[in-house]
């Protein structure tokens, strides 16, 4: 249901194949997992989670006309019930710290990173990671020039700290990755 790091939300919903997935999500065990598995775990159950969450009031023009989106509905990952922003700060950022992870959390909007069309994996979290942030950085939505300005995601100045903490180390950041 993933092209060219769009959804096909119109076909999903028809279909109902994100459900098995989301009861997966929900009744999961992470108990004795390693590092990498819960990682990729919480990863996907973000992704999965804001797809589902747009298919409850699909069709629509944005993920920001649903009231409390990200920081009020509750979900249930792993038999913990969360929102989305718990999800990302509590379970990924502040227990991970890694940066890449802004670029692989995909958040609804024409302007998030683009989403992939597989899961990521613990066997290949470290290769998919570098990927996608170099994939997101070289992206329009993300960096955009007209030769004399460039601007730069709004990530960039919400979490600056994951990035270095000042202007100079973001443009570190970003330019280790673009192409």
């Amino acid at each position: 249901y993933v092209s060219e790091g769009r959804v096909n939300y119109k076909s999903l919903q028809t279909t109902g194949d994100i459900v098995p997935l989301i009861i997966k999500v929900e009744k999961a065990n992470l108990e004795g997992t390693d590092e990498e598995t819960r990682k990729a775990f919480y990863i996907n159950a973000y992704n999965l989670y804001v797809i589902d969450l747009v298919l409850r009031d699909y069709p629509l023009q944005s993920v920001q006309d649903i009231p409390g989106f990200f920081d009020k509905n509750k979900i249930i990952v792993a038999g913990n019930k969360v929102t989305l922003n718990q999800l990302e700060k509590d379970y990924l950022l502040k227990p991970f710290n890694d940066p890449r992870l802004h670029f692989v959390l995909v958040c609804g909007a024409i302007g998030c990173p683009p989403i992939i069309n597989f899961a990521y994996r613990p066997q290949k979290l470290k290769e998919q990671l570098e990927q996608q942030t170099r994939t997101a950085l070289n992206e329009f939505t993300f960096i955009r020039s007209n030769g004399v300005k460039t601007e730069i995601s709004r990530i960039f100045k919400w979490y600056i700290e994951y990035f270095g903490g000042t202007k100079s180390r973001v443009i570190d950041y970003i330019n280790n990755y673009r192409s």
